[in-house]
């Protein structure tokens, strides 16, 4: 009887463990899958922030590209004008220059950012677009 017994509390010594180790490697399991979901939850938020990075480069780009036509005209419009009317277009387009270049070295360093950097530049891009904009509509005003 005493053999017995020891034989039944060694069963469930075993069993016990046996238990123990399973609720281990399950629990270790689902700790795992946890972290493969941040790290696709992770991944999910990079790929958001490049497709929105990128489609803000485009219309940024798209705007600039659109502004530096608008100024071209002008310069065309001033070849075809008198000679007072071409000085002063020639003036204005002398003042968006440096406007122009502006817009240009903020939208090309947005493009070699990374990362969040990226969402702190885009403020100085807009307001570059902006202030070339604004001043190219001053200046067209002025000539039609």
């Amino acid at each position: 009887m005493w053999a017995r017994m020891k034989r039944i509390g060694f069963l469930t010594v075993v069993a016990l463990l046996l238990t123990l180790s399973a609720c281990t490697s399950s629990g270790s399991k689902s700790s795992g899958s946890a972290t493969d979901q941040a790290q696709q939850s992770t991944e999910k938020e990079k790929k958001k922030a490049e497709h929105e990075k990128d489609e803000f480069e485009r219309q940024a780009q798209e705007k600039l590209d659109q502004l530096n036509k608008q100024i071209d005209d002008l310069k065309a419009q001033a070849q075809k004008a008198n000679a007072q009317t071409q000085k002063q277009i020639n003036k204005s387009i002398a003042e968006l220059e440096p406007k122009r270049r502006d817009a240009e070295r903020q939208l090309k360093q947005l493009k070699s950012s990374s990362g969040k950097a990226w969402t702190d530049m885009k403020a100085g891009v807009i307001a570059a677009l902006n202030d070339l904009s604004t001043a190219y509509r001053r200046a067209a005003s002025r000539f039609k």
